[in-house]
C-alpha cells in the first residue's frame, strides 16, 4: 500500500467514550468571508484489501475517490464511496472501515476547519437552495455529506494541485495552501449547487452534461452540429431539447451565456470591446455588439458606462 502525505499540522484524534453520536449531516453551510483553516492533505493508494482505521478527528475530512470503492462507517451508518464520489467525515464522530477494498483503491483527502460558525441542512433543503438561488452563492461554502463528481471534475484536479503545493511548501501551513484548500471547497460548492438546481428543474442527465460542457467551452467556435455530434445527438433534436428546458434553442442558449459572461468582463476597463468579444467566442465584434444590444437593450460601451456610473453613485 502506498500513501502520500502532506501534513501541515497534527491531527488530534480521540476515542469515543459514552458519547452521543450525531446523525450524518447532509451538507454544511458556512460563510466564505475567510479561507478555511487547512491542516493536511494527501493521496492514499492501496493495491488491495485496504481497511480504514478506526478513529475520531477534531476536524472535517474531505475524501474524493478516484479508483475503486472505499467502505466506511460513520456514526454507526455504513457507506460505499465509489469512483468519482466525494464524502465528508465530520469532526467528533467515529468512523472506520467496515469492509476491505477489493483491488486497487485511490482517493485524495483533506483535513480542514472553518474559520467561523457553520450550519447543517438536509440535502436539497431550504437552507441550501436559499444560497443557491441568490446571487451571493460565491460567498458561502456549501459542502454535501456525499455526492457524485463529474468524470472530468475540477474538484479532484484542485486537490491534486493542493497536494503538490503543500509538498513544495514543505508541509507547512501557508496562505497559499489555505486559499488553495478554500478553492477546492468553493469549486465543490458550485458543482453541488448546480446538481441540486438541475434536480429541481428536472433536466435530463444528458442535457445537463451538454450544458456543463458548453459552460467550459463557450469561448470556442461552437455550432449546433458540432455540439450535437460530440454528444451523439441529432442537431435538430438537441436544439429542440434546449428550447424545451431552457426556453432557447441551442445556439441562442450559447450566445446568451456568452453575453452574460461578457457583462462581467465589461467591468474591467482595461479590456477592449473586441478583446472581450473574442474571449467570449465571438469572431466578429460587430455581431457581438448587435447581439448584446438585442439582449440588453444597449451597446457594450453603454453598459460599461452605466455600470461605473452606478458604482460611483
Amino acid at each position: 500500500m502506498k500513501k502520500e502525505y502532506a501534513f501541515a499540522a497534527p491531527i488530534a484524534m480521540v476515542r469515543i467514550i459514552d458519547k452521543v453520536v450525531k446523525s450524518q449531516m447532509k451538507c454544511i453551510v458556512s460563510k466564505a468571508e475567510k479561507p478555511v483553516l487547512f491542516e493536511s492533505c494527501g493521496n492514499l493508494i492501496s493495491e488491495d484489501h485496504f481497511v480504514h482505521m478506526r478513529r475520531v478527528c477534531d476536524s472535517f475530512v474531505l475524501l474524493a475517490v478516484r479508483t475503486g470503492t472505499l467502505y466506511i462507517t460513520q456514526g454507526g451508518r455504513p457507506y460505499e464511496i465509489g469512483e468519482n464520489q466525494m464524502f465528508l467525515l465530520e469532526p467528533g464522530i467515529e468512523h472506520y472501515g467496515h469492509r476491505a477494498s477489493e483491488g486497487k483503491l485511490s482517493y485524495y483527502w483533506m483535513h480542514f476547519r472553518f474559520d467561523g460558525s457553520y450550519e447543517t441542512a438536509d440535502d436539497g433543503g431550504g437552507l441550501c437552495f436559499g444560497v443557491a438561488e441568490t446571487s451571493l452563492q460565491e460567498e458561502y461554502y456549501v459542502i454535501p455529506g456525499q455526492c457524485c463528481l463529474r468524470t472530468s471534475n475540477r474538484v479532484t484536479l484542485l486537490m491534486v494541485q493542493l497536494l503538490d503545493m503543500a509538498r513544495r511548501d514543505n508541509f507547512i501551513v501557508t496562505r497559499r495552501t489555505a486559499y488553495a484548500a478554500s478553492l477546492v471547497l468553493l469549486e465543490l460548492t458550485q458543482e453541488y449547487l448546480r446538481q441540486q438546481s438541475t434536480k429541481r428543474k428536472d433536466l435530463p442527465t444528458g442535457l445537463n452534461e451538454v450544458m456543463e460542457w458548453i459552460q467550459a467551452h463557450y469561448g470556442q467556435n461552437l455550432t449546433a452540429v458540432g455540439v450535437a455530434h460530440r454528444f451523439g445527438y441529432n442537431p435538430t433534436y438537441l436544439s429542440a431539447l434546449f428550447k424545451t428546458y431552457t426556453g432557447y434553442p441551442l445556439i441562442a442558449y450559447v450566445n446568451r451565456l456568452r453575453i452574460s459572461v461578457s457583462k462581467n468582463l465589461l467591468t474591467n476597463r482595461a479590456l477592449k470591446i473586441y478583446t472581450i468579444a473574442s474571449m467570449c467566442g465571438f469572431s466578429d465584434e460587430k455581431h457581438y455588439m448587435k447581439l448584446f444590444k438585442r439582449y440588453e437593450g444597449m451597446t457594450p460601451s453603454q453598459y460599461r458606462q452605466a455600470f461605473f456610473q452606478k458604482k460611483i453613485n
